[in-house]
């Protein structure tokens, strides 16, 4: 069994469940040539009407938009994220006013710090906040990419679906994030805050806004984040 359906089987209580969850992971493919400039982790992504959501709308909250997605040329935002007009106007900049606290955290023995996680409503992007000291951890998951790698592939073939936001890169995380462990009961890791469209939350300077068009993170110390929608990421 590949890694991909060995990261699908853990976040399934129901062996049923898990072989369709399987099912939905791409197998792996040989290396290709560069990606398009759109399906870049390195080149930013500009949408004009976007959605967060998953794909399936049976699937998503009725809460969730359900608008068409549209590219559109590079620009820069009134959110000051350029490639970005969906952006959190306040991106980069420090906590904001009305933001709050992350609601669950948790200390993790084997990594020696304490983790905020989230989730979005739809389930399809989460994210773990931990500011600890000269080595903050933020990073997030879109499960969308596995079955859309607008990101493109890792050397071995992997769509990459999970992103360091603070160092402005992607990758093919072959094992279970904390937040899909609480997610779905698979360990004793706390399950994390459904952090609804519209809430902005932080653990110490690390930020996120959720908004039914994508995730905004960043670094209040250093201004250095991640806009993220299923048609991709623009790191700023």
């Amino acid at each position: 069994m590949n890694p991909h359906c060995i990261l699908a089987a853990s976040l399934t209580i129901a062996s049923a469940a898990l072989f369709a969850g399987c099912s939905m992971i791409p197998e792996p493919r040989p290396a290709e040539p560069a990606q398009p400039a759109s399906a870049s982790a390195s080149v930013p992504v500009s949408v004009s009407t976007v959605t967060e959501t998953v794909a399936s709308q049976s699937e998503a909250p009725t809460s969730e938009a359900q608008a068409p997605s549209q590219e559109v040329g590079m620009r820069t935002s009134p959110s000051g994220v350029p490639g970005a007009p969906l952006a959190y106007p306040g991106a980069g900049g420090p906590v904001p006013a009305d933001a709050r606290p992350v609601a669950m955290v948790q200390y993790i023995g084997y990594l020696g710090r304490e983790v905020g996680m989230f989730v979005t409503p739809s389930g399809n992007i989460g994210c773990e906040l931990s500011p600890g000291g000269a080595d903050p951890m933020l990073n997030c998951g879109v499960d969308s990419y596995h079955q859309h790698p607008v990101l493109g592939y890792d050397e071995n073939g992997w769509p990459k679906w999970f992103v360091d936001v603070r160092e402005g890169n992607s990758f093919a995380k072959d094992d279970v994030p904390l937040y899909m462990e609480g997610q779905y009961g698979t360990g004793t890791v706390i399950a994390p805050e459904v952090v609804q469209y519209g809430e902005v939350v932080y653990n110490g300077p690390l930020v996120c806004a959720v908004a039914e068009t994508g995730v905004t993170c960043w670094d209040a110390d250093t201004g250095r984040g991640a806009w993220l929608a299923r048609e991709g990421a623009t790191f700023f």
